[in-house]
């Protein structure tokens, strides 16, 4: 066979070992689309046998689906021109291939030949596919993303970089890492590329500049890559100012409520000792209506109320009640002689001393002037008079120091025990039992049985009279006269 330009191309059994050799495929066809020639690598890429492809001819590249490769056939059959076409044969498995077709024509005895070779290209192809989607991917993203080489320069920048810095693309690939991090130098560089270097991934938060000169907080995860022999710094860089913004007013908050919450402790601070100082104000309120302002013990009202729930407990359980009234001797001379003061801490003095010899749950009150009530919860008669005579004794056996004097005082009591009545009974008839103990001869003790609650008790002229108005008289009533 002979070329156009003369040179010769003969079928020989050791070309055909050549083209059979070769890693791609060789198809020869004639001018009336014959195939002349079709080497094994050519039948696997077409998915066909040897045979049925010498036999199919221009049927097996189905011209008829590419309108494209019959015109570049044609042209290149009749003008000489040499040709390339790319693009998808499927197999009868469904399998698809990219295969590059490159058309050259030769003559030989027998006319026009046009030898075809096939290369696979599917690999490259899929290579290529990769690669643009990477490179939309990459552009596509939100964020800034750029290559930088150890030198600081930057190689490489997508699309949301250039709008974020303000640059064209031809402009950021001119540009140093130094024109859009304020910060840094190149020291701080070559360390910072060091630790790229040694940990391959080093996350940091920084500030870079716009071409506009605006400055705004990134964070950024900076990548080592080492591709072909050279080395790289692959930087996905975020844009924080929201972040930053939503931590600072989250900080804002965080202080405006700790403020708060310290002027909530503070005002239940000072709530609890504001309460604290009620609750104790209370107190000494509840305690001053319903004590004896001089002595201590229970006032008039105080004392009359706790004995009628001691009477109304003793009605419901049987439990007798005993009460004693109590009454200073001679206390209108004690005070015309000594005074007044002298009288109040004479007063005083006797009050202590009946505290200290009741049971700790009898309840001294006093009626007024100096006269007191003991009420003594279960006390019978017998216990009634053992306990004022001790409280008796207690007053007469021992001086009381009164301004400064040294006196020597006397007590008469009367007693009643009692389990039902109305309070003003019992009251009414202790009253009785304490004029006979002053009528007789004072400093003694008397004391009636429970039959006297509900009877009156018979006296002298004006002993009832003295009896029959005991709850009606205010406490400062006028002492007995001596």
């Amino acid at each position: 066979m002979a070329s156009k330009n003369g040179r010769n191309f003969e079928s020989t059994s050791l070309y055909d070992t050549v083209l059979e050799a070769l890693p791609d495929g060789v198809l020869v066809y004639d001018a009336e689309g014959r195939c002349r020639f079709a080497n094994r690598r050519a039948a696997r890429l077409l998915d066909l046998p040897c045979a049925q492809l010498r036999e199919m001819g221009w049927a097996a590249l189905r011209l008829e689906e590419r309108s494209d490769l019959e015109q570049k056939i044609t042209r290149t059959l009749g003008e000489g021109v040499p040709a390339a076409w790319e693009g998808v044969f499927s197999s009868g498995d469904g399998k698809t291939r990219w295969l590059r077709l490159r058309l050259e024509v030769f003559r030989n005895q027998g006319g026009p030949r046009l030898l075809i070779i096939m290369t696979d290209v599917s690999e490259r192809r899929r290579s290529e596919s990769v690669l643009r989607l990477t490179q939309a991917s990459v552009d596509r993203c939100a964020d800034p993303i750029y290559w930088v080489s150890p030198e600081g320069r930057i190689l490489f920048v997508n699309d949301a970089g250039c709008r974020r810095y303000g640059y064209t693309k031809e402009e950021m690939l001119g540009l140093t890492l130094f024109h859009i991090v304020p910060e840094m130098t190149p020291e701080l560089w070559q360390e910072r590329w060091e630790n790229i270097k040694r940990f391959k991934s080093l996350p940091l938060e920084t500030y870079h500049v716009t071409k506009a000169g605006e400055v705004f907080p990134v964070e950024v995860r900076a990548n080592y890559v080492a591709h072909e022999g050279r080395e790289y710094s692959v930087s996905f860089v975020r844009d924080i100012t929201e972040r930053r913004r939503q931590e600072q007013e989250l900080m804002e908050a965080h202080r405006a409520l700790e403020a708060a919450n310290d002027m909530l402790r503070r005002a239940v601070r000072r709530a609890s000792r504001l309460n604290q100082q009620l609750r104790a104000a209370q107190k000494i309120l509840e305690q001053q209506a319903s004590t004896d302002a001089l002595t201590g013990a229970l006032n008039r009202r105080a004392i009359l109320e706790r004995l009628r729930e001691e009477l109304a407990r003793s009605e419901r359980t049987g439990v007798p009640c005993g009460l004693g009234l109590i009454d200073l001797d001679h206390f209108k001379r004690l005070n015309d002689t000594y005074g007044h003061l002298a009288g109040d801490e004479a007063l005083q003095a006797v009050a202590e001393r009946i505290v200290r010899t009741l049971r700790p749950y009898d309840v001294i009150g006093r009626f007024g002037g100096e006269e007191f009530v003991v009420l003594m919860p279960g006390a019978d008669v017998q216990e009634v008079r053992a306990i004022l005579e001790r409280v008796r004794r207690a007053v007469s056996e021992c001086p009381i120091e009164a301004e400064g004097y040294c006196l020597s005082l006397t007590v008469s009591a009367g007693g009643v025990s009692g389990r039902r009545g109305p309070a003003e009974d019992l009251i009414r008839t202790a009253d009785h039992a304490l004029y006979e103990a002053k009528r007789t001869r004072r400093n003694r003790v008397v004391v009636v049985d429970e039959v006297a609650v509900t009877a009156e008790v018979p006296g002298p002229a004006g002993a009832a009279a003295s009896g029959s108005n005991a709850l009606d008289e205010p406490e400062g009533r006028a002492v007995r006269s001596a």
